[in-house]
């Protein structure tokens, strides 16, 4: 956490504060276990948007170097922290320049001092970007 919040919800594995600004940078691994291969990292941040403290704002540059592809999408959208949440892709570099469509962000384990999430990018590059689905 970089700001605390003012008001709202206390600090948990699912809540902060209303206001509170939180920066992350996390490794992506291929499986939940932490001896899986590493494959990317997530870097961004979420600001606390909602008094309840399940909702945010969030920004982050998701870079992958796997299978043979190699660069970085970068999203913007809503989190909440209990919920699958979708981010639409705003731009990417290397393999992933021109890509459109977008990354869900499923909670996998809330308990603990560590929190997993699942990640799966949904991405489509030209000439198919325009049939990209948006996501439900």
């Amino acid at each position: 956490m970089v700001v605390d919040g003012v008001a709202g919800a206390g600090v948990s594995q699912t809540t902060t504060p209303f206001g509170t600004v939180y920066v992350f940078r996390d490794n992506l691994t291929v499986h939940a276990d932490g001896a899986s291969p590493v494959v990317g990292v997530a870097e961004g941040t979420s600001i606390t948007t909602s008094l309840d403290g399940l909702l945010s704002l969030s920004l982050a540059k998701i870079t992958i170097h796997h299978r043979g592809h190699r660069g970085s999408v970068s999203v913007l959208g809503g989190t909440h922290n209990t919920r699958p949440s979708d981010y639409p892709v705003v731009g990417g570099t290397g393999d992933f320049a021109y890509a459109l469509g977008y990354v869900r962000s499923s909670p996998v384990d809330l308990r603990g001092s560590t929190v997993t999430y699942k990640m799966e990018l949904q991405l489509y590059w030209p000439p198919y970007a325009p049939y990209a689905p948006t996501p439900q």
